[in-house]
């Protein structure tokens, strides 16, 4: 069950951390340490699966009536965008490149794995 941190409007930009599996006609997201409640987004209600290449980022689309439209797996904890204490030029620009360039390498590491849980769920979706 691979680590990933749930990211959607209500959640804010940090997410829930928690585990993510493929089960029956479901994608299942369990919060770590009792932070939530599990989340179950059914393959009748995932429009499409969208994996975002250089990034350790899964993203299902869905269609849910009076739910959410997009709900994003960070295969690791998302980097921020406010600028680090201590740090004298702070820019928007810089803060940016640094959390891309956290995404890439985290991406290096998990890509594997990723490219894996999004083809098993296309693949559980046609079945």
């Amino acid at each position: 069950m691979p680590t990933a941190w749930m990211v959607h409007s209500l959640t804010g930009p940090n997410g829930v951390k928690g585990e993510l599996t493929v089960e029956g006609r479901a994608v299942v997201f369990r919060p770590a340490a009792g932070r939530g409640a599990t989340e179950t987004f059914r393959f009748e209600h995932i429009r499409k699966v969208k994996r975002f290449r250089s990034s350790p980022v899964l993203e299902l689309r869905l269609q849910i009536p009076d739910g959410l439209p997009v709900v994003g797996f960070y295969f690791m904890k998302p980097p921020s965008l406010e600028a680090q204490d201590g740090m004298r030029f702070a820019t928007k620009g810089r803060t940016r490149r640094r959390a891309v360039a956290a995404l890439f390498r985290g991406n290096a590491e998990r890509r594997t794995e990723i490219e894996a849980l999004a083809a098993e769920i296309e693949r559980e979706m046609r079945g």
